[in-house]
């Protein structure tokens, strides 16, 4: 349980404003996430080419009732990093979803966690 609990703060680091995914927070919610940023396999040439970037994420962190798994592939533009891409898209999924279920804001708020040592 304290392992879980820990791991838990960690990943609301995320959308902390140090955080990778700061653009994944959703106001009046504790959230939790883990962003990815991967290379994209081509077989026709066994080269990397393309990325893939994602977020996925739990809300409310103190008392999980979602989750939310955001994949962007292949994406275009100025940015291929998960946080920047894909944590917004979360936002607003997350956000819709809090709200049609009627999930209470949370009670509290996020940890502080200490990113660097």
């Amino acid at each position: 349980a304290n392992t879980a609990r820990l791991v838990s703060e960690m990943m609301e680091s995320v959308v902390g404003e140090e955080g990778t995914a700061p653009a994944a927070r959703i106001r009046g919610y504790r959230v939790a996430g883990k962003t990815g940023t991967a290379q994209l396999l081509d077989r026709s040439c066994d080269c990397y080419q393309g990325y893939m970037a994602s977020f996925i994420g739990i809300a409310p962190a103190d008392k999980p009732q979602l989750v939310v798994a955001v994949s962007l592939v292949r994406p275009t533009g100025f940015s291929h990093f998960g946080g920047v891409l894909a944590g917004p898209v979360f936002k607003r999924v997350m956000s819709f979803a809090l709200q049609q279920m009627r999930i209470p804001p949370s009670g509290s708020n996020s940890p502080r966690m200490k990113l660097t040592w």
